[in-house]
């Protein structure tokens, strides 16, 4: 008996460390993504903006933090006496990072291929494999990771990313506000700038909608 759970330790801290490797490998490649989007020279009317006000850099800083607090958790496992409720916020970021990033890849990718005006395709020369590490491998990796680990979906996830979209679209607005009168910004993206107040609420409701539908996609695939 002793042996038997003895032996299941080993398993569990090998699977453990195994995550936290892959984890490891995971940040660097979107701390090097998140790097040379910021790096990226901008043109006149999105220089007052800066990097943050595109959504992609938004969503991978947040996944960056979201997934070293997991690895920092893990390496602390049960030596903190509040490891319990820091595990369940540290899964809840997790998984409204993967509903974060879930937006941002459907949202780029069709725009790329079926509205590629809609986005800086002429204020940008981005190679693909930045296009790869900021706009589909950070879902890709939170996806595997969530079902790796058998996260359970929590509803407080979904308010967590809707929140993040709702604070992100004021700033966005704000921003505009107060940059209205230079006559030279613009909204981060093209499809906004060409839209009205209306039609972006409704492209806020519909962004809403899409991390909605990766929220009740995990949790009917973890159902099974």
């Amino acid at each position: 008996m002793r042996k038997s759970i003895s032996h299941f330790k080993f398993l569990l801290l090998r699977t453990l460390m195994w995550n936290n490797v892959v984890r490891f490998v995971y940040i660097a490649i979107c701390l090097s993504g998140l790097q040379d989007s910021a790096r990226l020279p901008l043109p006149p009317h999105l220089a007052t903006g800066g990097c943050w006000q595109f959504l992609t850099n938004v969503a991978l800083f947040f996944t960056c933090i979201a997934v070293g607090s997991r690895i920092a958790i893990d390496v602390a496992n049960k030596k903190l006496w509040y490891y319990d409720q820091l595990d369940s916020m540290v899964t809840v970021a997790m998984l409204a990072c993967a509903h974060l990033e879930f937006v941002v890849t459907v949202a780029y990718w069709v725009m790329l291929w079926v509205f590629p005006y809609s986005l800086n395709v002429d204020s940008f020369e981005v190679s693909l494999l930045l296009d790869l590490k900021i706009h589909l491998f950070p879902y890709i990796f939170l996806t595997i990771d969530a079902s790796w680990n058998r996260y359970r979906s929590r509803r407080h996830s979904i308010v967590v990313a809707e929140a993040v979209l709702v604070v992100y679209w004021a700033v966005i607005e704000a921003h505009m506000w107060w940059c209205r009168g230079d006559g030279v910004t613009k909204f981060p993206y093209p499809f906004l700038s060409n839209a009205s107040m209306g039609k972006r609420s409704v492209l806020l409701v519909l962004f809403g909608s899409l991390a909605a539908a990766d929220y009740f996609a995990k949790k009917t695939f973890r159902r099974r």
